[in-house]
């Protein structure tokens, strides 16, 4: 999927992304107290980022990635990998989510096949990732597995884009937002 997003391509833009914001916007579910819009201003990829700290970055990325799709297996906001991976706004916004699917007797299944992600922008101590990803967790009824109605329940093409930042112990997902039918699979 290389190359399935892309990416600015001048040193310095200004991105503003709007994401669906209706009660169908999918669970998965990813979306995060950013979920809507995200709006900053950001400096290109660049040589000064260099590829050590990038690698730390997108794995600990893919690291908060995994741990939501592993809670939100058994809809479970107490899994402990999210604490390890996921700071407010985002941790709350994503146990709040997980309590909603547990109270409305859902839960998840499938997997999401990561694009490439890549850190757009590195600034202080904070990054930002944007990955296209193909996802294939559905939220179902726990009960019958059947997948839920709308778009929760249906697989597709995400376009995530993330904030990422650095703290005593390493890089954090801190907000995050999710599009579908922004990016497509090449």
């Amino acid at each position: 999927m290389a190359g399935a997003c892309s990416s600015p391509s001048s040193a310095t833009t200004t991105t503003t992304r709007t994401t669906r914001t209706s009660s169908s916007t999918k669970w998965t579910t990813r979306g995060g107290p950013n979920h809507g819009a995200l709006s900053s201003t950001t400096t290109g990829p660049s040589p000064s980022v260099g590829a050590s700290v990038s690698g730390q970055i997108i794995t600990a990325w893919l690291a908060s990635q995994s741990a939501f799709e592993t809670a939100a297996l058994t809809a479970d906001a107490n899994e402990p990998a999210l604490a390890a991976t996921t700071i407010d706004p985002q941790l709350s916004w994503t146990r709040s989510l997980l309590a909603k699917m547990h109270a409305a007797g859902q839960v998840a299944r499938g997997r999401v096949k990561s694009g490439s992600p890549e850190v757009l922008a590195l600034q202080g101590n904070r990054a930002i990732v944007q990955s296209c990803d193909y996802d294939t967790e559905v939220a179902v009824w726990a009960a019958s597995g059947r997948p839920v109605p709308g778009l929760p329940g249906q697989v597709d093409y995400e376009l995530i884009d993330s904030t990422m930042e650095l703290t005593g112990s390493g890089w954090k997902l801190l907000t995050q937002s999710v599009g579908t039918g922004q990016c497509h699979g090449s």
